[in-house]
């Protein structure tokens, strides 16, 4: 029992010796400087393909969408984000597109495109179905079932299982950090230590 005993000591004074050296570290940055990296990374415009797309609709107005598109594509940028652009300006009132196909800006400057949430709209026969349903009286909780499937279990009764395969390396495999640090908590409190 004193051999148990004493390996897992060991095994737990490591582990203190380990955690420390990690809630310590020599150099640590600093927590604003960290966070002004994330937001200046997090902002920062990659290629301007929205402002370059609303001025050459801007520059060159009433062409069609092919014409920006084969514009664009020589500058660079990708057909799919262009395309997608336009859409998405038009939709937003940023340009307008003509009969012809021809499409011009409604503003002088670009704007920021603003992100609108969809609009659920419902299905029209689910919303009849739930109109003809409604005057209907409900037959309530008297229209339930009894569920007759299986029996009600004892829960008086307790079971021991015992996995005769049991190794304390099978039950760390599957822990977390955090799992393995509350373990080792506890069995310093059992232990003692």
């Amino acid at each position: 029992m004193t051999d148990i005993k004493s390996a897992l000591s060991n095994v737990l004074n490591e582990w203190d010796k380990h955690e420390e050296t990690i809630r310590n570290p020599q150099t640590q940055p600093k927590e604003n400087e960290v966070k002004q990296k994330i937001i200046a990374h997090r902002f920062k415009p990659t290629n301007n393909a929205s402002r370059e797309t609303f001025n050459a609709v801007r520059d060159f107005p009433n062409q069609k969408t092919s014409f920006y598109l084969e514009m664009m594509l020589k500058k660079g940028f990708k057909q799919s984000t262009i395309k997608s652009l336009l859409y998405q300006m038009v939709h937003q009132g940023q340009m307008v597109k003509a009969k012809d196909g021809g499409l011009v800006t409604t503003a002088p400057a670009y704007a920021p495109i603003k992100t609108t949430k969809k609009k659920v709209v419902p299905d029209k026969q689910v919303v009849r179905d739930l109109i003809a349903n409604a005057d209907k009286p409900s037959t309530g909780i008297a229209a339930l079932k009894a569920d007759t499937a299986a029996p009600a279990r004892d829960v008086t009764k307790k079971s021991i299982v015992v996995n005769h395969a049991w190794t304390p390396q099978k039950a760390m495999e599957n822990l977390t950090v955090f799992q393995a640090r509350a373990l080792y908590d506890e069995l310093k409190k059992l232990f003692g230590g």
